[in-house]
């Protein structure tokens, strides 16, 4: 008779094995194909959760797997995004990124962020110059008047800085004074 290969997901770097149930079952992380002598180590940007696997799985966008030989693919945190499974980054600036995020999700138009690294919509927030005008859940960016300090990112209506001498009846009215006015 002719012997027989270990099956896929099996291997033995023995010789004269009698029976199939004698070739070793690789390990989660590994894999080995027909009449291997070794299991093999997932390579970066796979993962095998199973044993006795004659393949890898590919991590899917959103997760990623920086090592070998792993068998899970680990998922983005909140902030970052991975389009390419072997890294996440961190979000752009002008969009957020959720867990397991693939790409940033985009801030309204006209909106930012004040930085990398953004975790959800409520980081957005008007450039500077301008402020966010809107009393809801929507961005709406008015351009700033001579009176009002609108230097950094997501100032609103209600938190917009007055120059000194400059008042205005509440933080919700755009409309600001000169104080003896």
């Amino acid at each position: 008779s002719m012997p027989m290969p270990c099956a896929e997901g099996t291997y033995s770097d023995e010789i004269g094995l009698s029976r199939a149930a004698q070739c070793t079952q690789t390990d989660p992380g590994f894999y080995a194909i027909a009449g291997s002598t070794r299991q093999t180590e997932c390579a970066v940007g796979t993962a095998q959760p199973d044993a006795g696997k004659g393949s890898c799985n590919t991590c899917e966008a959103g997760t990623f797997q920086d090592n070998e030989g792993q068998s899970s693919c680990r998922i983005c945190s909140v902030g970052s995004f991975s389009a390419n499974i072997l890294s996440c980054e961190k979000c752009q600036v002008g969009e957020y990124c959720p867990e397991g995020s693939k790409t940033g999700s985009l801030c309204p138009i006209g909106s930012t962020t004040a930085g990398r690294g953004a975790q959800s919509f409520g980081e957005c927030g008007c450039r500077a110059g301008t402020y966010d005008a809107a009393l809801g859940d929507e961005i709406t960016c008015k351009q700033c008047n001579a009176d009002m300090l609108c230097e950094s990112t997501g100032v609103t209506l209600a938190s917009v800085p007055l120059r000194t001498s400059s008042w205005r009846h509440s933080n919700r009215t755009a409309a600001v004074y000169k104080c003896g006015t």
